[in-house]
């Protein structure tokens, strides 16, 4: 697995994947149609219910969500791995002096 560190970003370029996230951020887990309803009511975001599925799914192959029988949530595998590799850059660049190449 990969560690993909984009950060979710709420704005008028923001795609439906940072929407997805965002909201599994504070509430899960979360069946495909509760997440598509909130994007849609809370945000005012025009996504299909067919978007919202395929990036759900497409997040499940990059095992950042997870899927229970209530619904899908973030992996909690794939935020260690985001804290710890934050973690490690921030106290690199913090303590340690400029490295040039």
């Amino acid at each position: 697995m990969a560690l993909n560190l984009s950060i979710p970003q709420l704005d008028k370029n923001s795609g439906t994947k940072d929407y997805v996230i965002s909201v599994l951020s504070y509430d899960w887990p979360l069946t495909i149609k509760k997440l598509f309803n909130i994007i849609k009511k809370k945000y005012g975001y025009k996504a299909t219910y067919q978007a919202v599925y395929k990036t759900v799914h497409d997040l499940l192959r990059d095992e950042v969500l997870t899927r229970t029988d209530e619904g899908y949530q973030l992996n909690l595998y794939w935020l260690k791995q985001i804290h710890d590799y934050t973690e490690t850059v921030s106290y690199t660049h913090l303590t340690l002096p400029t490295k040039r190449i």
